[in-house]
């Protein structure tokens, strides 16, 4: 038996067709479900810890209150529904941090397969997110002097380099060198550059973006 969390799709919809949409959509999915009255109740017990996302009715949540939804790096992505999703309001919101834009009325297959899109995401991202952790761990772990080690193999300077610009003997460098890459749980100097990219995109102060960018398709959607 699996021990693997149910991902969760978090419902803030009010228009009676659209929540009835939404419950066939979930029908024998392997989604839990939680339903809000708005947006503050929603953010209020909300928890990065589960993947999921959120589907929010823009005449429930008023188009002010939107950015809130994306505004966390962590959080989850959210697909919009509305009954005026003109192609201009669409693109602009998929540029803002919505992961789709749906216009009523629904047509629970596309729900379904959206929410299932939407999940993966989720679902990718919070696995990214625990690594990420990981890697944060393991570098702690590390002396200041190796940190140091790590930031020159990190842009490739080979040992004589990194022992001239630290003041160091080649098998001090040697030395801390091996205790990095143990540290580290690297198994190349290419897998350690690597975790250094990942945890270097992972500090960058920028929201969350869907792993593709949907506007364009969206806008051609909307338009037929």
């Amino acid at each position: 038996m699996s021990t693997k969390e149910l991902s969760v799709v978090h419902v803030v919809v009010q228009d009676e067709q659209a929540s009835a949409t939404v419950e066939k959509a979930l029908e024998g999915s392997d989604w839990g479900r939680l339903t809000y009255s708005s947006v503050a109740e929603y953010l209020q017990g909300y928890t990065a810890l589960r993947s999921g996302c959120v589907l929010v009715e823009v005449s429930t949540a008023g188009a002010a209150d939107l950015p809130s939804l994306w505004g966390s790096r962590h959080a989850l992505p959210v697909v919009v529904i509305s009954a005026n999703a003109d192609i201009e309001t669409a693109v602009e919101m998929m540029k803002g941090g919505a992961f789709d834009c749906l216009e009523l009325p629904l047509n629970p297959h596309d729900l379904r397969r959206c929410i299932a899109g939407a999940v993966r995401f989720s679902e990718d991202s919070l696995m990214d997110q625990k690594y990420n952790e990981v890697l944060r761990q393991r570098v702690a772990s590390l002396s200041a002097r190796e940190r140091e080690v790590m930031r020159m193999l990190a842009i490739g300077s080979i040992n004589k380099v990194i022992a001239s610009r630290l003041g160091l003997s080649r098998r001090t460098v040697e030395t801390h060198r091996r205790s990095v890459m143990r540290k580290m749980e690297a198994a190349s100097v290419a897998e350690l550059i690597g975790m250094s990219l990942t945890l270097e995109k992972a500090a960058r102060p920028e929201g969350r973006r869907p792993a593709i960018d949907r506007s364009a398709a969206v806008a051609e959607e909307l338009s037929h």
